[in-house]
């Protein structure tokens, strides 16, 4: 278990990279329009709409992990924070 979780920690991280040096190395508008090709590719039977809004919250995520807002650390301390809390009587 442990080694899957790394192994999908470690695939993550190095397309974050890829992601965030995309941004910085091209305009917006030809990155967000590659970004939603992308998710087209994976998804076909999205309409090109649907990718694009799915682009965009990828590149808003990408923008927040890069300024270091930690929502995954985050959502999992909250969640964490209630599970203790609901098995405290």
């Amino acid at each position: 278990m442990i080694r899957k979780s790394v192994s999908f920690a470690w695939s993550a991280g190095k397309d974050s990279y890829h992601l965030q040096q995309a941004r910085q190395k091209f305009p917006e508008p030809d990155y967000l329009n590659a970004l939603a090709q992308a998710i087209h590719e994976v998804k076909p039977e999205a309409c090109f709409r649907e990718a694009m809004r799915e682009a965009i919250t990828i590149d808003e995520y990408t923008v927040g992990v890069l300024g270091g807002q930690e929502l995954g650390k985050r959502t999992r301390e909250i969640l964490e924070e209630q599970a203790v809390a609901a098995h405290v009587f």
